[in-house]
């Protein structure tokens, strides 16, 4: 993953052959001040000594000047990576997916306990955010990562590439965000078909993906008892200040959400059907954030009965740690 994240900001291939050139800079410099060094101890007055050093640092500043561009170029990458998330390997990580303005980033600012560390790209207005959350004295990371759009890998981006190097790389829970209100840019049958293929192509992730709908609060729930014989599940409604019974989608007209919005997609059937215990939630209300929380810590627990999983070696390592 921080391969992929140097690769993404400055080229690891141009990153590696700076660090050749500032090599060879500071092989050069340290040639000259021991050449220069072995000068001044055979000098017999001090006056001698100095005129020995006043030439000796003339040379050094001529073999600096030569390569100034090289250290240029050096503070410059020093000062993008510095602004790269810090992913802490001993810590359980829970990695946002989905397509762009989905609601990815306004969810790990509502689950961090403080305030989030934001990432921007040098050559993008696209950030990465990086926060953190607290469970029983027990230390948790969450993040988003740049949107993906329904197409082959080939026609990706390079931020669509960090996406897929932290799904691949780091040892995490996915949560896969979904926006059925057609807001987002990204059809709902897209969508889908973004989760499909994550879901194919990490199949070890399936006991560790928690599916979620956002923007709950522009939706209704239908009461128990309306619209009930009338066949048509787009005239069901109820308050918004209703909570779902399970906090989840079920199959029966009375128990699935709506919204009243003439933006609505029109495939958002698709997505109750296929995906139908995804958790409704919305970062506005903060609808469900808490039982989103108790899901995740839930589907570690879930995973950590398994002696292979990494998470469970991660909580091994931390209590082993805290032994010592």
């Amino acid at each position: 993953f921080e391969a992929a994240l140097l690769h993404l900001t400055v080229d690891g291939n141009k990153y590696t052959s700076l660090l050749e050139r500032v090599n060879v800079l500071r092989k050069k410099l340290l040639e000259a001040g021991k050449a220069n060094a072995s000068r001044a101890s055979k000098c017999k007055s001090p006056k001698e000594a100095a005129l020995v050093l006043e030439e000796g640092t003339k040379v050094m500043e001529n073999i600096y000047r030569k390569e100034d561009q090289t250290i240029a170029k050096l503070l410059y990458f020093t000062q993008q990576l510095r602004r790269l998330p810090f992913v802490d390997p001993d810590l359980c990580t829970f990695v946002l997916a989905g397509a762009p303005n989905v609601g990815k980033s306004s969810l790990v600012v509502s689950l961090s306990s403080g305030t989030p560390e934001i990432c921007n790209y040098p050559f993008t207005t696209r950030s990465i955010k990086m926060g953190h959350f607290d469970v029983s004295g027990e230390r948790f990371q969450v993040t988003d990562t740049p949107g993906l759009l329904a197409r082959a890998d080939e026609e990706r981006n390079e931020m669509e590439g960090l996406t897929i190097a932290a799904l691949e790389h780091l040892d995490n829970v996915v949560l896969f965000v979904m926006d059925l209100t057609g807001e987002c840019g990204t059809k709902v049958k897209d969508q889908l078909k973004i989760r499909r293929e994550l879901r194919d192509r990490f199949p070890n992730k399936a006991v560790q993906w928690i599916d979620i709908f956002t923007k709950a609060d522009m939706f209704s729930e239908e009461d128990e008892g309306e619209g009930e014989g009338d066949g048509d599940d787009s005239s069901a409604f109820v308050s918004e200040s209703q909570s779902h019974p399970q906090h989840t989608i079920q199959g029966s007209n009375s128990e699935k959400y709506h919204i009243d919005h003439e933006f609505l997609d029109e495939d958002y059937a698709l997505a109750i059907e296929e995906v139908p215990n995804a958790l409704w939630i919305s970062t506005r209300t903060g609808l469900n954030l808490d039982m989103l929380k108790h899901i995740m810590l839930q589907s570690l627990n879930d995973d950590t009965q398994d002696d292979s999983s990494p998470l469970l070696q991660k909580k091994k390592k931390k209590k082993k740690k805290r032994t010592v």
